[in-house]
């Protein structure tokens, strides 16, 4: 049987050429036209509104420029008893500028002779006898703390901090405002002739 050509009579049976196909009628059941493909029409999608959520833009973090880091040691403590200060420069920032930072420092109480109660000999460094609260301007620390001290039981000795750590501790100060400091921990002093022959390490 030849196959059907374009405008045909077509069914399962009677099937159109190469490049058409049967097109069926729903009036005449298993019957239909045969029609060339490029006849089909493809109905067009609509575009649906998109579901997603738009993402806010991320910002960028600000790039510090190249730039060798540099501490300097901390400076001797401003008072030799009673609450002083420490200072240094530091340019471990974002533009690589050179800082002050300052924290607070306390070698020993005032007016007394600072001694370790363990020991029969005078050693560089003694536990405080009771909790302290430290003293700063118009501040006051919130806790009481057990500090350390630098002796000055040793005759024609200085002695000063040879190991401390950074501490941050909350205070209260006037108008009952609360602020946070930075505090010098002492963990271990040394003496000498000379006071701060040695530097300070900050473990």
């Amino acid at each position: 049987m030849c196959a059907r050509q374009h405008g045909d009579r077509c069914s399962p049976k009677e099937r159109c050429a190469d490049g058409l196909y049967c097109q069926l009628s729903k009036e005449t059941k298993g019957v239909g036209i045969c029609k060339g493909v490029e006849s089909l029409r493809v109905a067009p999608i609509e575009a649906k509104p998109s579901t997603l959520t738009q993402l806010p833009l991320t910002t960028t973090s600000p790039i510090r420029p190249p730039c060798a880091i540099v501490k300097s040691e901390w400076s001797a403590c401003s008072a030799s008893c009673g609450v002083g200060m420490s200072v240094r420069m530091n340019n471990d920032n974002l533009e690589c500028e050179d800082v002050q930072q300052t924290r607070i420092c306390f070698l020993r109480p005032c007016g007394e002779v600072v001694k370790s109660e363990k020991h029969k000999k005078c050693t560089p460094t003694a536990k405080a006898h009771e909790k302290y609260r430290i003293v700063f301007q118009d501040c006051r620390s919130v806790k009481e703390h057990r500090l350390k001290f630098c002796s000055n039981c040793k005759v024609n000795r200085c002695c000063y901090p040879q190991i401390t750590r950074h501490r941050t501790i909350e205070f209260e100060c006037s108008k009952r405002e609360r602020v946070f400091l930075s505090f010098m921990w002492i963990k271990k002093c040394q003496c000498g002739h000379k006071c701060y022959a040695n530097k300070i390490i900050d473990s």
